[in-house]
Order: C-alpha cells, then structure tokens, then sequence
C-alpha cells in the first residue's frame, strides 16, 4: 500500500490500534494492517476514504469476500500465509 509510513501510524494511534472491522486491539506494530475497501486493481485509489486498518484476520476475510465477488484482488491466501508466518508478531 502506497501509504506514508507516518501517516499509517498517526492514523493507527487515533483509532487507538483497533481493528476497524472486529473493534479487537492490538499493540501497536502488530497484526494490524490497511487494507484498500475497493482494489486498486478495480478502480479504487489510495486514498483515506478507501482504506481501512485491519487486523490480519478481518484483512483475510475482506480478501476472501472480494473473491467470492469475482473482484480482481490478490488472493486471501497470500494474507493467510503472512497470518500464519507472523503468528502475530511484531513485522
């Protein structure tokens, strides 16, 4: 994701690292990631009203509902992968 670095982390302090799909916390730096709402790869921008800060496991669910939709988009299973080879440690 296209996103600056200080930007993603003044952005996750607000929301004070809560997934905004399941509302679970988490210390900062880990599972959380942003996740783009509309691919870019189908239409969708880099923009702040088309992300969301995710926890791996709803970014996995998103990936997997925008297969199901036949929404161009990498596939649920590279997020899974990252899930499983993290365990939720810190990146």
């Amino acid at each position: 994701m296209s996103f600056p670095y200080k930007k993603r982390k003044k952005w996750g302090k607000r929301l004070g690292w809560r997934c905004e799909s399941c509302g679970r916390s988490y210390a900062e730096g880990y599972i959380l990631e942003f996740h783009h709402v509309i691919p870019t790869s189908a239409g969708g921008d880099d923009s702040w009203e088309n992300a969301q800060l995710l926890c791996l496991f709803c970014h996995a669910d998103a990936h997997i509902l925008l297969e199901e939709q036949n929404v161009g988009h990498k596939s649920a299973n590279i997020v899974l992968a990252r899930l499983a080879r993290t365990r939720g440690r810190r990146r």
